[in-house]
């Protein structure tokens, strides 16, 4: 299972970050796809935010990707709740989701158990010789240049051998997941701080003029 989740809504509220992962950890999903909510052309929640002014010019699009604004896509509106606590939550999630120690706890949850196909002798030998190419490679991969997964992928490798060896395969594909995933969604994280840096600074800057303002009016 390969489950979608969006922040940003009018109606989450604070935290909502401690739900999607409560969400994950109860229903044992390893990894998930997020994203920011983005208005798109044509839909009614398009036209609802346009008629309240809550909705963002379209942005030009950066052809020349000289700039790491595609970590933050979406949020092309005024969110009803502020838009750093939204960020935050969205950083939160991927921090938590790929911390290496959950991520693999899942795993373990998800697939040591998993009932495949029995398949006769001949074709698992095929299968294995077919693919052990690929198993060796990716746990020298893990070996050598992953020092954050090698514990995790060798004790559930050795577990699964012993266990579950069927399942071997979707265990690979998970390990081989993580390693991309890992460090893109580092990537997200480092793109979304920033801008949460960029509006907290706004804010800060813009406190001081509040402040003379809220004095002229008195």
């Amino acid at each position: 299972v390969f489950p979608g989740f969006i922040v940003g809504f009018d109606t989450e509220k604070v935290r909502v970050a401690d739900v999607i992962m409560q969400c994950i950890e109860d229903a044992a999903l390893p990894m998930g796809m997020f994203g920011l909510l983005y208005a798109l052309p044509g839909t009614q929640l398009t036209r609802r935010l346009a008629k309240e002014g809550r909705l963002h010019p379209e942005p030009e699009i950066d052809m020349a990707r000289k700039t790491d604004e595609v970590t933050i896509l979406g949020l092309n509106f005024e969110t009803a709740r502020p838009r750093v606590e939204v960020l935050r939550d969205f950083a939160d999630v991927l921090s938590r989701l790929y911390e290496p120690d959950a991520y693999f706890a899942r795993v373990q949850r998800a697939y040591l158990n998993l009932q495949t196909i029995k398949l006769p002798a001949w074709m698992q030998l095929r299968d294995t010789w077919r693919e052990s190419d690929r198993l060796f490679n990716i746990l020298r991969e893990v070996t050598l240049h992953r020092p954050d997964m090698r514990k995790h992928v060798w004790k559930l490798f050795l577990l699964f051998v012993t266990r579950n060896p069927n399942a071997l395969r979707p265990l690979m594909v998970m390990v081989v997941f993580y390693l991309y995933l890992a460090p893109l969604s580092r990537l997200w994280i480092a793109g979304v701080n920033k801008e949460i840096e960029k509006l907290e600074a706004l804010a800060k800057d813009a406190s001081p003029m509040v402040a003379a303002m809220a004095v002229a009016a008195e």
